[in-house]
């Protein structure tokens, strides 16, 4: 992708990362900032509830609750501190929620729990980085079907989607 976008004229940077690890989170922004000079704005996009993490919450593992909970969560706002720091005169935060914030589907609780943090975080970052310049919003599309989450549901656990 970066060599089509550069062939096009446009700037572009690809930067392989976890970001769920601070030491890889905190590489992607000074990488970014050495490559541009400066960030203007930042897509929290990761997130997930792999099949190996789902199922009815009397059966969600600590291990299971950390790694929906870091990917989702933790990590959405850790990688959103570091771009908002580096944003100098503003800029846009996207994170990507999920309708699971505000409908519950049975066997992602814990995913469901992380994305309405997300959206609660969220509006907090807009009210204290507003005056910064920096714009935050949330966007929660719905389901779409992707290969993981063809496997998830192919799981002993059925999913109710409502």
């Amino acid at each position: 992708v970066v060599v089509e976008l550069q062939a096009l004229g446009v700037p572009a940077l690809a930067v392989k990362s976890d970001i769920t690890l601070a030491a890889d989170r905190q590489r992607l922004i000074a990488d970014t900032l050495a490559r541009f000079g400066a960030i203007h704005g930042w897509i929290n996009n990761a997130g997930s509830a792999a099949p190996n993490d789902v199922g009815p919450l009397d059966s969600i593992d600590e291990g299971q609750w950390d790694r929906v909970v870091d990917l989702n969560l933790k990590a959405a706002f850790f990688a959103a501190q570091a771009a908002a720091r580096a944003m100098v005169g503003g800029g846009s935060i996207v994170n990507i929620s999920s309708r699971s914030a505000s409908y519950p589907n049975p066997g992602t609780g814990h995913y469901g729990a992380a994305k309405a943090a997300l959206e609660n975080l969220t509006r907090t970052m807009a009210a204290e980085w507003g005056h910064r310049g920096i714009r935050v919003n949330a966007v929660a599309p719905g389901v779409v079907m992707t290969d993981e989450l063809a496997k998830t549901l192919n799981t002993p656990f059925h999913f109710l989607f409502f």
